[in-house]
């Protein structure tokens, strides 16, 4: 393996990968419709001598008339220009502030007229001089291709980018990277312990040898150490990134990894077996043919992968899965199903969307600038799970939900909201006492981890979560430091439980092979088989939400969530 990442045997076999994919995966196929976004930064090919610059598609030609000289490259372009890289990389961190570089409103014309290499980051030349090799001449970048200080630009950019990313040629994503000014070209002199050169009936031109590679943590040598454990998998933006792109090439520390809807490969290994790692891929795209239960269940299971993302600036976490969003809400449609968006919730699935709860042995922290309802998963920080054991249930409403409702900010249905609100009418029991415990009945939901109970007197009625246990005073001294590592300011709870649902197992349909073998059972296992049933029936569960009273002068019965309960009835009536 070369040292030199852009080496020609290396960008060979990446053009390979890019044009099997483009030929012969379905999957990857381009959209009949193309999308094209507002900018792109033209960067030439291979024998250009002019700067990058920023082009504004909607303008044609391409430059603006006050770009002369070697500066002005309007020419009509036989590169079609759908054909774009996108870049998903690491911004870095408020402790290395930098140093991007970004377009802002005031030199927004002069990016129009060239951008100097001089003046961008390394990352950025390494990923122009990247593009070029790749026969790419147009590349996306969030920060040269969207007005950062304009406010209005910036909603209606980062509301298309699940298209920038979804509808790209390629996308580059540098897993190795922490900070644009880092050579995007740098990776570890990891060598192999040795290669065994082979033989192929196919013909002598064909060449290659097998490596022999370290399986050591600290060398990598996998996909799991190279991306899946790599800061930029972390990173909350790069979430929908990596998941919307159809064909993604890992720029990683030991060496160049690609993916696409089919196919996994890297300078050492070709595999064509994606079964194997689907939970890496986001199969939205295709749901649109399994039905709204499969669509919803896919966004819980991602919901709970991307709360363990980490943010720079927190009020990010919603635009960070606009694109996403908007892509379910295009699933959705596809299954005939008009949905409205809530805060990360679906107001077609709202008493599954209000059941999430707090991750074990993890804390969550309510945001100060009232990003979303208390009521959302959106409105905390940490990580959080849609337990399977619910989400797998049918839900029989309990209450009736009047209106759901969340102000936007901006204009975009899946990005920043301003405010919200749930109205619900239903039944509330007001608990005397919380403490921690573990529940039997509750471990199939709860896993056996230990939990909060909620008492009536000296009776535990219900088990569940407080979403930020540290800071309920509803439980004594003891237990806060049983229930996290929290020792700020405690909040005084009046606890109470209002009742949302009954979820029952769902009961598979039988095909006609089944009817009919049903019909030829004789009386007695007829009998048998309704008994069962009757019995799965007994296996019913009460969830619902946990609140305390906002105490508005605004509303008399206004509430606040700070948890979620069950009671399984199996083991009993519920009080509520």
């Amino acid at each position: 393996m070369e040292a030199n990442v852009l080496n020609p045997r290396t960008m060979q076999v990446c053009r390979e990968w890019l044009s099997v994919c483009a030929r012969e995966h379905a999957a990857c196929k381009v959209p009949t419709t193309p999308f094209i976004p507002t900018r792109l930064i033209d960067v030439g090919d291979a024998l250009s001598p002019d700067p990058p610059r920023l082009i504004s598609t909607h303008q044609k030609p391409w430059a603006t008339a006050h770009c002369t000289g070697s500066e002005f490259r309007g020419q009509p372009l036989r590169d079609p220009v759908t054909q774009y890289l996108a870049y998903s990389y690491c911004w870095g961190s408020l402790e290395t502030p930098v140093t991007h570089f970004r377009t802002t409103k005031e030199n927004v014309h002069q990016r129009r007229c060239g951008i100097s290499l001089d003046a961008l980051p390394q990352s950025f030349r390494d990923l122009s001089t990247a593009a070029r090799e790749l026969g790419l001449r147009f590349v996306w970048i969030d920060s040269l291709c969207i007005v950062q200080d304009d406010p209005e630009d910036l909603a209606r950019e980062i509301g298309k980018m699940g298209e920038v990313y979804g509808q790209a040629y390629l996308t580059l994503a540098w897993a190795s990277g922490a900070s644009p000014c880092d050579s995007l070209l740098m990776r570890n002199r990891y060598q192999p312990i040795f290669k065994v050169p082979f033989a192929t009936s196919m013909g002598r031109s064909v060449t290659g040898s097998y490596s022999l590679l370290s399986a050591l943590p600290e060398l990598g040598g996998d996909f799991a150490t190279d991306v899946q454990r790599s800061k930029y998998n972390q990173r909350g933006w790069t979430f929908q990134e990596r998941f919307l792109s159809r064909r993604v090439l890992y720029f990683c520390n030991t060496m160049l990894r690609y993916e696409c809807q089919e196919l996994e490969c890297s300078e050492e290994f070709v595999a064509t077996d994606k079964k194997s790692w689907g939970a890496r891929w986001c199969p939205i795209q295709d749901l649109q043919s399994s039905g709204s239960k499969s669509v919803y269940a896919t966004w819980y299971t991602l919901i709970f992968a991307y709360s363990q993302r980490h943010f720079t600036y927190k009020s990010d976490k919603l635009p960070a899965i606009a694109g996403l969003a908007a892509t379910m809400w295009d699933a959705l449609q596809k299954c005939g199903i008009q949905d409205i968006y809530l805060a990360g919730l679906w107001k077609r699935d709202l008493i599954k969307g209000l059941l999430w709860a707090r991750w074990p042995s993890c804390d969550l922290w309510r945001t100060s600038d009232d990003r979303a309802p208390s009521w959302c998963w959106s409105a905390v920080d940490g990580v959080i799970e849609y337990p399977q054991a619910l989400v797998q249930r049918r839900m029989e409403s309990r209450c009736c939900i009047i209106d759901a409702t969340v102000q936007s900010k901006d204009k975009h249905p899946f990005g920043c909201v301003t405010g919200g609100h749930l109205r619900v009418t239903g039944r509330l029991e007001h608990i005397d006492s919380v403490r921690l415990g573990k529940v039997e009945i509750s471990s199939v939901i709860w896993d056996s981890d230990a939990h909060h109970q909620f008492l009536k007197g000296d009776r535990v009625v219900a088990s569940g979560r407080l979403d930020c246990p540290g800071r309920c005073n509803c439980l004594d001294c003891g237990q806060r430091r049983m229930s996290g590592e929290y020792h700020g300011p405690q909040e005084e709870h009046d606890v109470w439980l209002l009742l949302l649902a009954n979820a029952h197992l769902e009961e598979e349909a039988t095909d006609e092979e089944e009817a009919d073998e049903e019909e030829a059972a004789d009386a007695e296992e007829a009998a048998d088989a309704e008994e069962a049933i009757s019995d799965r029936s007994l296996d019913s569960w009460f969830v619902g939400l946990v609140l305390t009273p906002t105490k508005s002068l605004k509303a008399e019965a206004e509430y606040r969530r700070i948890g979620m309960f069950c009671i399984q009835g199996l083991y009993g009536t519920p009080i509520l």
